[in-house]
């Protein structure tokens, strides 16, 4: 191995460090009671160190998030049966998203409740146009769905783009209104939200 080549292990080694350590942080203190000060002795730099890998705490949120995002897509794209019906399709990707999120409730913190954290405007434009790009490919295996419902007449009449969006939002608010300490089954109430989102979105 090259001196150039361990270097650059190195660095990537650091940025795991640091997006870990932040990644825990987050979700004991929340992100907005968390600095770069802290990340740096969590991660047990210097406070410098963090700038060469990111340029604001933004950017590591966003790091994570893209992250998380693309897990979802994943695990999605993974187990989506894509020779089911519409109708079945539309209920799997809504499904599958919601027990990713039932296994994994640090990642739904990352992506929806602390998602307001983020605005584009204060990212670093490359870190940006990352975070946009994971959304548009996770958000296009349902839109694709809504494409095929539409040209057969089964949904409401509107662009596959704002069908996508209404039902994620739909599906995602409600269960972000229902922490599980709350509830007696989530799977029954997974299934009862996702049942009610597209008979809301059928013609």
């Amino acid at each position: 191995m090259g001196i150039a080549e361990r270097k650059a292990r190195e660095f990537e080694r650091r940025e795991r460090e640091i997006l870990n350590a932040a990644f825990k942080l987050f979700m004991e203190k929340g992100p907005d009671a968390v600095t770069n000060e802290m990340i740096a002795r969590a991660s047990e730099i210097g406070k410098g160190t963090i700038y060469k890998h990111f340029k604001s705490k933004n950017d590591i949120y966003a790091v994570l998030l893209i992250e998380q995002v693309e897990k979802i897509h994943r695990f999605i794209k993974n187990h989506l049966d894509s020779k089911a019906d519409v109708i079945d399709q539309m209920s799997q990707f809504m499904l599958l998203h919601l027990s990713f999120y039932d296994a994994n409730p640090g990642s739904f913190k990352i992506c929806y409740e602390f998602r307001r954290f983020i605005t584009d405007d204060s990212l670093d434009p490359a870190v940006a146009e990352r975070y946009e790009d994971m959304y548009r490919r996770k958000n296009f295996l349902l839109q694709k769905i809504f494409e095929k419902a539409l040209d057969m007449d089964l949904v409401i009449d509107l662009p596959p783009a704002d069908l996508t969006i209404l039902a994620s939002g739909m599906f995602l608010g409600a269960i972000n209104e229902m922490p599980n300490e709350f509830i007696s089954s989530r799977e029954v109430i997974n299934a009862t939200i996702v049942e009610s989102v597209i008979k809301s979105l059928l013609k």
